[in-house]
């Protein structure tokens, strides 16, 4: 990367799964970048941080394809069963459907690997 190419930067630090790569980014910036960093979706000792509210979102867009569009039979196709951000989805898909009395079949809920 060429700094001077850049008037910030914005680090998806929960998209990289390599062990230790977001540290190590984090680091080389902060060396070698004296401009704008942010970090997106997971805290930084070294940069301000914004992580979003997964659950409201959700919420928002399953409600919206049942009051608005009319769907009843939804599946949840989320990433990794134990992440964070798969976590809050499904319990905001979860509690959509059923503050619709919808119900959700096993076979409507899918994990993934984003």
């Amino acid at each position: 990367m060429n700094p001077e190419k850049f008037d910030g930067a914005v680090i998806l630090k929960d998209s990289i799964q390599t062990a230790n790569a977001a540290q190590e980014l984090e680091l080389r910036l902060k060396a070698a970048f004296d401009r704008p960093i942010i970090v997106v979706e997971k805290e930084s000792e070294l940069f301000p941080s914004i992580c979003t509210d997964c659950y409201h979102a959700v919420f928002d867009l399953v409600s919206h394809l049942i009051e608005v569009h009319g769907c009843r039979d939804i599946a949840f196709l989320g990433g990794k069963k134990w992440h964070k951000h798969s976590k809050e989805r499904l319990q905001a898909f979860l509690d959509a459907m059923q503050q619709h009395n919808l119900p959700v079949a096993d076979d409507r809920v899918i994990f993934g690997d984003f």
